[in-house]
């Protein structure tokens, strides 16, 4: 046995053939003692031989590309099928009187570990997990030790009540935007289009009382508005859909679901792009740069925008890069431009600014293009009368501000990661964002006695 198992090993350390059944022992009649060595033998022999994990043979076919034609009966089968699945999804969701019902059991085995708090540790934990599975078992999924273990905890690994009623609230509503999102989804691939978004949107409108003061005429337009939010972040590429994962995720769903609050908070309310305030300022914007009302902007129009402070080749660079209809771009370009600069700092909005400041298409700028927009700066009536800066003076500055990783050109993933990106972007494009720049330093004069 031991030669048997030496040769073996010896064996081992060559390539093995491709496929070769094990050798019979009237060959090898020196080999073997007795019939159990003969069988242990072929038993390893046989498992050497095999295929092996990186075999191309031995890989399972793991994808199955759609075929371009099916027929519709298949069709219709997987509709049905979708159909009969999300409904007993929605079945299972839980109501708010099931939530009222886990809370109340909650309170029972928890206690007081001061007067404005409830804790409790994994023993009462697990207590309440089997009292629920027989009241509602719905609740299973928020009752893994995984979840224990996220939970922050107090020096004696208690983990307080209220921090996990807020959790399993925030599971259940994700599971609810899950279900009702993916009921949209024609096509059962995990992806939204803008339509399919839209009509999503339109339902959810009547369910929000943030939104009760909106003319039900202005619901077209109301969704419009709030879907180009969800694609000028979550389409970066524009490939006209978006992942239902993404919007989950997000911060855009969580920032429209305050909407369903009795009372927002006037801040909240404020800077939430969804709430009727910004909306209403946001349209009134694009209603008062269309002077012919012919619902589209040309470039003498869109010159108006933000009181005329951009620049001429920042607005020409608009039309040329950005969808437009006859020489016009529509609300949905509008947008997208408010949405970049109300939001300057993401990489989004930077990601926007930089396709119209590449006007070589070269995937950076350098000294020339700095150059081109700040010749248009010059241009501008906010600077007639005004001492001349020198160009070599900005351009020195911005690439002092960025500290491009290539010498004499920035990227994009230069002004992402500087943090001061937004600011370059300002300074090329907004005479009052330049003018902001240059008075940073200033301090208000002391008033005189």
């Amino acid at each position: 046995l031991a030669m048997a198992l030496e040769r073996l090993k010896m064996a081992l350390g060559k390539p093995a053939p491709p496929r070769r059944a094990p050798a019979p022992a009237a060959a090898h009649p020196d080999l073997f003692a007795d019939a159990a060595e003969e069988a242990e033998f072929t038993r390893v022999y046989t498992a050497w031989t095999a295929p092996r994990p990186g075999d191309a043979s031995a890989i399972p076919r793991f994808y199955f590309g759609r075929s371009d034609y099916s027929p519709p009966e298949q069709l219709k089968l997987l509709e049905l099928s979708r159909e009969l699945h999300l409904t007993q999804k929605t079945a299972d969701m839980v109501e708010n009187a099931e939530l009222q019902v886990f809370w109340d059991e909650l309170q029972k085995f928890a206690y007081e570990a001061d007067r404005s708090n409830l804790v409790m540790g994994y023993e009462e934990f697990c207590k309440l997990r089997a009292a629920m599975q027989t009241i509602c078992p719905k609740f299973d999924a928020c009752f893994s030790p995984t979840i224990f273990l996220m939970l922050p905890k107090d020096p004696l690994g208690r983990v307080s009540a209220h921090t996990f009623f807020d959790l399993v609230i925030w599971k259940i509503h994700l599971h609810r935007a899950r279900i009702t999102l993916c009921l949209f989804d024609s096509v059962g691939n995990g992806l939204l289009t803008e339509k399919e978004l839209e009509s999503f949107i339109l339902q959810e409108i009547p369910t929000y009382p943030q939104l009760s003061a909106l003319d039900e005429n202005f619901f077209p337009t109301y969704v419009v508005y709030a879907v180009r939010k969800f694609f000028f972040f979550l389409d970066p590429t524009h490939r006209g859909v978006v992942k239902i994962q993404d919007i989950i995720s997000s911060e855009i769903l969580a920032e429209l679901r305050d909407l369903k609050e009795e009372r927002l908070d006037p801040e909240l309310e404020k800077g939430n792009w969804f709430s009727v305030p910004f909306v209403s300022r946001v349209h009134a914007g694009y209603i008062e740069l269309d002077v012919d009302k012919s619902g589209l902007l040309d470039e003498k129009e869109f010159q108006l925008f933000n009181g005329g402070s951009l620049t001429p080749a920042i607005v020409s660079r608009v039309f040329q890069e950005c969808t437009s209809y006859q020489g016009q771009i529509d609300y949905k370009v509008y947008l997208d431009f408010v949405l970049a600069r109300e939001y300057p700092s993401t990489p989004q909005a930077l990601r926007y600014f930089f396709r119209l400041l590449d006007v070589n298409h070269q995937n950076s700028i350098d000294a020339d293009t700095i150059n081109y927009f700040w010749k248009s700066m010059q241009k501008h009536p906010m600077f007639f009368g005004e001492a001349q800066v020198a160009v070599s003076d900005i351009v020195n500055e911005i690439f002092d501000m960025v500290k491009p990783t290539h010498q004499g050109r920035i990227t994009v993933q230069d002004l992402i990661r500087c943090g001061c990106g937004h600011t370059v972007c300002s300074i090329l494009t907004d005479a009052d964002g330049f003018m902001a720049y240059e008075r940073r330093e200033e301090t208000p004069s002391e008033p005189q006695l």
